[in-house]
Order: C-alpha cells, then structure tokens, then sequence
C-alpha cells in the first residue's frame, strides 16, 4: 500500500478543532505547532539542541578518581595555572547550546600536610586557560599539632557555556607548600579504595 500524503500547494497544513481554531499547525519545512499540550503514549527522542523550560536539567556527565592507601603527594602552588597542583579531573564535556549554564559539583576532597611547610589548601577547575571555580582555605593551624593544617574542600559553581563544542574540564587541587591530597601518606591506611565524583550538568537558561 502505497503512502498516504497531504500535501499544501502554498500554505501551512492546519488541522482544526471544533471550534474550527486551529488544533495542529504544520509549516512547510515540517515545524510542528500545538495548540494545547501534547501527549504522547510512547517514546518521545529529541534530535537536536530541543527547547527546555529553563533550570532544567538536559545534559549531564560524571567522572571518578579512586585511590587506595596513600594520598597524592603535591608540590606547593598556589593554583593561579591549570598546571599548579594535583589533576583529580580532566573530563570532557560538549553543551547543547551556547546559552546554558553549567554546573559543577564535587565530592569532598581531603588535602593536608605532614611537615609544616603550608599555609592553606585550594581547589579549582579549569576549561582551557580560564579559571571557572577556586575555593581555598584551611583550619587554623595553632589548632594542630606541629602547626600543620588539613582540610576537606568542594566545588559546587555555576558558569556560562562556552558554546557547543566538546572541552576538558580539568578539575585541581593542592596545597601552597608540599603535602598531600585525597588522602594521608602513611599510618593505619585503608585497604578498600576510596572514590572522588564530579558530576557536570548543562541547565537550560
């Protein structure tokens, strides 16, 4: 059986209600418009950017860093270059559009020192050469032993999207002196590994 075609010689195709307004409009390169919301009994694919209410959620990607036993060891930095300290992260990420917001999120990460050679921890991520998210800090260090400080930081920022093309985000931290990160160096360390998350999401403007 052969198809069947409905075919407008010049204007849109509109399929009418009742009331003789217009229920279902199709244009001529196939854009479909909806009087009233549509339902759909099956499964509906989105080919395409798609149009989102904003705040929603429409892309989304997550990584992991797993480590058994001892930390890594960083060298001081202050993380001002997306090379100073230790990569958790370099995962790559491609938007669907250009006016979206992306939000990234980490699990919590331990960064300290063994001999008193710091002042404070940062961690921060990075597409390319731009700086996207930097938080920094530690506990007073007359508090511990030997002055040496530790603390446990996240990443939870939110900025623009660079456009549609695929990047890395590069995902760092340390200390402004040597010591370690993810974990401690020696002394009754954990067998099981211990994983680290970073989750990116794209969220409709």
């Amino acid at each position: 059986m052969a198809n069947l075609i409905i075919k407008s010689s010049a204007d849109d195709i509109v399929l009418q209600g009742s009331d003789a307004s217009p229920a279902i409009t199709v244009g001529a390169t196939g854009t479909t418009t909806f009087a009233e919301n549509a339902t759909l009994s099956g499964t509906a694919n989105v080919y395409g950017a798609g149009t989102f209410p904003a705040g929603h959620i429409i892309k989304i990607a997550t990584d992991t860093n797993a480590t058994t036993g001892a930390g890594a060891s960083v060298s001081g930095s202050v993380g001002s270059a997306n090379t100073h300290g230790y990569q958790l992260f370099n995962t790559s990420f491609t938007p669907l559009a250009s006016t979206s917001k992306i939000l990234i999120q980490t699990s919590s990460i331990f960064m300290g020192e063994e001999l008193n050679e710091a002042t404070y921890s940062w961690l921060n991520a990075w597409y390319d050469t731009t700086r996207v998210a930097m938080v920094y800090g530690t506990s007073h260090y007359s508090n511990f032993s030997g002055s040496m400080h530790w603390t446990v930081l996240v990443l939870n920022h939110v900025f623009d999207s660079w456009g549609t093309s695929a990047k890395n985000i590069n995902v760092r931290g340390g200390n402004n002196g040597a010591g370690y990160i993810k974990n401690r160096s020696n002394n009754d360390l954990e067998t099981q590994a211990m994983t680290v998350t970073l989750t990116i999401m794209e969220v409709a403007q």
